[in-house]
């Protein structure tokens, strides 16, 4: 009787790594089971994947080992094949009710009949990643979860229209995240070294409080300015004053960000887009009202504490069309 199992090939130097899905009777030497923690073992194969430069994967095998893929937001790509047969009751690869186009933000961009099957390919959406600096509420972390070069991140949140689906980007606190699960009260992100490095991720706990903002939709009103969710540095708080309908906070910076700052001009402190109010040589001011300080994590920060910072676009803009370009010939 021939051995059931699905296999995912991944090219090494010298031979193949083969992750094994299901399978009875012996394990081949060249398998690893990898069984058990299935999103898990996705980003372990997908981390060791990138360390050896691979970039394009094909990933071919039955309804756990696709849905797995699927739901851990990590393809770009699905090509379906529906055959006029019936073999009985199967594993759905799809879990939830409503549409595949729905629940996985994709859209059909090619359908062909191949013999007397129909072949359907999707791909996902290619959102506009881009946030107008006005949260939409707060976030609090619930747990962190650190495995290998990935941290696992799950925010507990209470946004008035929750339409958060997998694969949407989410600015958490400056950062441009991608959801890769959610419910009702809470989702999923992930990040890795370079992310957390460049930023305040790498202060966050369990209770850390963190702005919250979905990317923006052609319709939205642009109240702000224009953030990518790309942390440039972190900066730091040196002052804080409480007035009666205000309260000043000044803001550190290295003195190579400061040329990007200017007075009245923009700046994204922790994924919010706030005015200058004032410049000095290595610091700035910003005037927060108090429904700022109410629905965002300002109301709780302290001197010293640490905030993501990007600097608006249009001065990186500016200055690299000041420089000298070399024309290639």
């Amino acid at each position: 009787m021939q051995n059931k199992a699905n296999f995912l090939r991944i090219p090494s130097v010298n031979s193949y790594s083969v992750l094994q899905t299901k399978t009875s009777g012996n394990t081949p030497d060249s398998c690893k089971d990898l069984t058990d923690n299935y999103e898990k073992n996705i980003s372990f194969i997908l981390n060791d994947l990138y360390k050896k430069n691979i970039q394009s994967l094909l990933v071919e095998g039955g309804a756990k080992t696709i849905s797995g893929f699927i739901n851990s937001g990590v393809f770009d790509e699905l090509h379906c094949y529906i055959a006029p047969k019936f073999l009985g009751e199967g594993l759905n690869i799809f879990q939830e009710k409503s549409s595949i186009k729905k629940n996985y933000g994709l859209k059909i961009v090619d359908a062909k009949m191949i013999g007397d099957d129909v072949k359907i390919i999707y791909t996902r959406n290619a959102n506009l990643e881009m946030f107008n600096g006005l949260a939409e509420g707060k976030g609090i972390i619930a747990s962190l979860e650190r495995d290998d070069d990935i941290v696992r991140i799950i925010v507990n949140h209470s946004l008035v229209n929750n339409d958060i689906s997998i694969n949407d980007s989410i600015c958490c606190s400056g950062i441009c995240l991608t959801v890769v699960k959610q419910n009702k009260s809470s989702f999923q992100v992930e990040m890795v070294p370079e992310t957390i490095e460049r930023s305040t991720a790498k202060y966050w706990n369990e209770g850390t409080i963190i702005n919250l903002e979905r990317a923006m939709l052609p319709t939205t009103r642009m109240g702000g300015h224009y953030l990518q969710g790309h942390v440039d540095t972190v900066v730091q708080i040196n002052d804080i004053q409480h007035f009666e309908n205000s309260a000043i906070f000044n803001i550190s910076v290295d003195q190579g960000m400061m040329k990007y700052i200017v007075e009245k001009g923009y700046v994204g402190l922790d994924g919010l887009s706030l005015t200058v109010a004032k410049i000095n040589n290595n610091d700035f001011d910003i005037a927060l009202i108090p429904h700022t300080l109410k629905i965002t994590n300002f109301g709780t920060k302290n001197i010293s504490d640490s905030l993501n910072l990007e600097i608006d676009i249009v001065a990186k803009y500016v200055e690299n069309f000041s420089k000298p370009h070399t024309k290639n010939v």
